[in-house]
Parts: C-alpha cells; sequence; structure tokens
C-alpha cells in the first residue's frame, strides 16, 4: 500500500488508523457546506508591504502572491482572532494533524511540478477542478493559460487573511 509516511505506524495506530474497510477512526472531521461567491464589497483588501508578497514562477508565468508567513505575522501582530486549527498547526510547525485544517497557508512542494506539467499540457478551453487549492496558484495558473472554467475547492471558507 502507498503510504506518504507523515507519522510512523505506532503514531498512527495511537491516532487513528485504518479500519479494514478504509475508513478512518476517531477523527472528528469538518463538515462541509456551500460556499457561494461573494460580493466586491464583502472582500477584504488591504496593501501589503513588498517583504509580504513572493512570486511563483513556472516557466513564462508569474503569479504573484502574499506569503503564508507574512499572513501569519500579520495576525500576531494586529491580534486579529486567528482559527483554532491554524493556530495548533503553526504551534506545532506542521500542516499535517490529523482531520485537522491548518487553513490552506501551505504551498506544497508538488504545486510547482503540477504547475509545470499543466503548462504542458492543452488546458485552454478547458474546465479545470483545483482541488485542495489553498492559496489557488494551480486554478490561477490555469485561468491564465487560458481554461474557460476553474473551480476552487478548499476547507477553508472564510478567507479572511
Amino acid at each position: 500500500m502507498f503510504k506518504f509516511g507523515f507519522v510512523s505506524d505506532q503514531t498512527q495506530e495511537k491516532e487513528g488508523s485504518l479500519s479494514g474497510d478504509g475508513a478512518l477512526r476517531n477523527l472528528d472531521w469538518l463538515p462541509s457546506k456551500e460556499i457561494l461567491i461573494c460580493d466586491e464589497k464583502t472582500v477584504y483588501n488591504k496593501q501589503h508591504d513588498q517583504n509580504d508578497v513572493d512570486v511563483a514562477s513556472v516557466r513564462l508565468e508569474k503569479i504573484t502572491y502574499i506569503k503564508p508567513t507574512s499572513i501569519i505575522k500579520r495576525v500576531k501582530d494586529e491580534k486579529l482572532e486567528i482559527d483554532e486549527n491554524i493556530s495548533t498547526a503553526e504551534e506545532n510547525h506542521s500542516d499535517l494533524i490529523p482531520s485537522l485544517y491548518e487553513g490552506g497557508l501551505k504551498v506544497w512542494e508538488c504545486t510547482y511540478d503540477i504547475a509545470n506539467y499543466l503548462e504542458r499540457s492543452q488546458v485552454s478551453c478547458a474546465s479545470v477542478l483545483d482541488l485542495g487549492c489553498g492559496v489557488g496558484l494551480l486554478g490561477i495558473l490555469a485561468l491564465k493559460l487560458g481554461a474557460d472554467q476553474v473551480y476552487f475547492q478548499d476547507y477553508e471558507s472564510n478567507g479572511k487573511y
């Protein structure tokens, strides 16, 4: 069986393991809900310092985004309310805590591999589903490459940071 190897077998057995039918036991999963597209007036827009911004480059395409570390710093500096799961992930220096969602603040290393694949693929006029989109770099790249529609899906519902 394929395993990412993020936790040892002993940890997995202790914290909740796969039963014979493949279902995880002893974990409280977040409920799902539909998030409707918000109107422009409700979107939070703040100017960010140049040091807060990073650029993801994939061959000819460049996507500018706010660094997750800058978001965490801003939340702490301005004493903003922070989601408990984000706080737990930050305190444990991990975004791989079983059944806890860390807020989509991690850009996974494989994002760049998938972005390179997207650039070599034919995505113009396509519909793209960006599952577990986090900050949405792959979906944004698909739009820049000419996709007709991109659906972003993630656990994060508020996007307030």
